[in-house]
């Protein structure tokens, strides 16, 4: 942790900060965005092996300090191994974080599934679906990387679109593998939560 202490001296609020666990942490977002030409500022404040409940030590240093714009989050990839695994538990959890982030942050927030077949993990990335729709929050379906040649590259094309913070075109909304980016966003500049106020 010393070295995202190190790093966010000099990073900027405002921008977008990836928080997650197994997949996110070796997620080269940043790489990607140069190589798709993207001028936005990313930060990757993922962590190994992170579980949900984990997260309220790490919620400050990898998310609050940035006051983010915008915040990607995959977590539930440990939790899902484990045996006795509670989805109660962890769905609590979550709502803690979803609301302290909205809260403190006033970020717009972006939920990805687990990414993994098992039926574990198909239970909870419903769940986490639901949850976004609840809260307000932009899910944004991931799992069809999964059976790319290239999950990574996938991925990242999936979530493209959703990295902006100005208009996209219509070849950008594409690239997210279906024409719902349009008639989900109709009448708003950018992708940002439609409804990220009902969490307050």
């Amino acid at each position: 942790m010393l070295k995202f202490r190190e790093l966010n001296c000099k990073s900027k609020n405002g921008n977008i900060v990836f928080f997650g666990a197994d997949f996110f942490s070796a997620f080269p977002v940043s790489e990607l965005a140069k190589m798709y030409g993207l001028d936005e500022e990313i930060y990757n404040r993922s962590i190994d092996k992170l579980t949900i409940e984990q997260v309220q030590s790490y919620l400050n240093l990898c998310v609050l300090d940035f006051m983010p714009g915008k915040v990607f989050i995959n977590i539930g990839d440990e939790d899902i191994k484990k045996s006795g695994f509670n989805m109660d538990n962890f769905i609590s959890k979550y709502e803690w974080m979803l609301y302290t982030i909205h809260t403190k942050a006033k970020a717009s927030i972006y939920i990805l599934p687990v990414m993994s077949s098992s039926p574990a993990a198909a239970m909870l990335n419903k769940a986490l679906e639901e949850l976004a729709a609840k809260y307000g929050c932009r899910y944004i379906d991931t799992i069809p990387a999964l059976s790319s040649e290239r999950p990574m590259l996938r991925a990242f094309e999936l979530l493209k679109a959703y990295l902006r913070t100005h208009p996209i075109n219509f070849a950008d909304a594409m690239e997210t593998g279906n024409n719902t980016y349009f008639t989900n966003n109709s009448g708003m500049s950018n992708p940002t939560l439609a409804g990220s106020h009902a969490l307050s």
